[in-house]
């Protein structure tokens, strides 16, 4: 049985065209390894996930094959991963490597 990652990133891409790779690079350099990412190709047009180099097996596309919309591509990932735990990130973004580990401390810190 395979464990489940403390918690499980989710992008939803939308034409995200050149932020996309550069924010998946930058979460690959987590100082915080134990997490999956889930690349959401809401029915892009751009070819930005088509071109998207994935930096190891944590990372995985979603193809609904449709555009459900924010909400609806972050719920269709959330109710179908194992991790107790989901982070949303805007392809936009560039996190910090220690990204991860800082929301995980404060989930140690402030357990409730």
């Amino acid at each position: 049985m395979t464990k489940s990652p403390a918690i499980t990133v989710i992008i939803v891409a939308y034409n995200s065209g050149e932020f996309l790779q550069p924010c998946v690079d930058a979460l690959a350099q987590q100082s915080f390894a134990d997490f999956e990412a889930v690349i959401v190709d809401n029915a892009s047009s751009d070819g930005a996930v088509d071109a998207l180099s994935l930096p190891d097996d944590r990372f995985r596309i979603d193809r609904p094959g449709a555009n459900l919309g924010f909400a609806g591509a972050n719920n269709r990932v959330a109710q179908a991963v194992a991790s107790p735990w989901i982070a949303l990130l805007n392809p936009d973004t560039r996190v910090a490597p220690d990204w991860l580990e800082a929301l995980m401390e404060g989930r140690r810190t402030w357990p409730d």
